[in-house]
């Protein structure tokens, strides 16, 4: 055995500590990152200042020809109700109180119309900012996932690297186990005489 098992544990003794070079923990992932900074985005959103944007694209797209409409109506109804007041005879006071109440109630409609307007630019401005928390919950969990891939992955290559190292020593043992066998060893019996064997050699000295 000492031609096998020898030289094997000499190899053993002369191996050097063997570093590892690989990664112990993976890199972030590009989702992850992405992730946290659209949560940073929508932490340091400025509520009103995106309602407004959207107010003001509902107003030019919406709004602002609504009241164009409502103000050539108000016009049109205008000239007949002149008309109205002049054969009436309702001059003066009683016909500006009548023109006021018009004009009011016109006021009060586009602003009934401005405010609808502006409710529904702070419920995009929600929408959008829900849209967004979830595209960033979906890099989030992307990104956790591809993190924990590549733990496996180098796991897995350090479980293989622990191998490596580990092997010449596995194999001295598994030829040390074989040494502590019977495996070629010469043996020798050797012959113990009994009582039968004195009994002859006395009756023989006798003869």
């Amino acid at each position: 055995m000492s031609g096998t098992v020898m030289p094997q544990a000499q190899t053993v003794a002369g191996q050097q500590f063997g570093q590892y070079g690989g990664q112990f923990a993976p890199d972030m992932s590009a989702y992850t990152t992405q992730a946290g900074q659209t949560y940073g985005d929508i932490a340091g959103q400025d509520f009103n200042a995106q309602t407004m944007q959207n107010f003001d694209a509902m107003r030019g797209a919406v709004l602002d020809p609504q009241v164009q409409a409502m103000a050539r109506q108000r016009a049109i109804e205008a000239t007949g109700n002149e008309a109205q007041i002049a054969q009436a005879g309702a001059f003066g006071s009683r016909g500006d109180v009548y023109m006021g109440e018009r004009d009011a109630a016109y006021e009060a409609d586009v602003a009934n119309l401005m405010a609808q307007g502006y409710g529904q630019a702070q419920a995009a401005t929600m929408a959008q900012t829900g849209a967004r928390q979830a595209a960033a919950g979906g890099l989030l969990g992307a990104g956790a996932a591809e993190t924990a891939l590549g733990g496996q992955q180098m796991a897995g290559e350090y479980g293989e690297f622990l191998r490596g190292q580990g092997y010449d020593t596995s194999k001295l043992g598994a030829l040390m186990g074989v040494g502590a066998g019977d495996y070629g060893r010469t043996t020798t019996d050797t012959y113990k005489p009994g009582l039968f064997d004195y009994m002859t050699a006395g009756l023989g000295a006798f003869s």
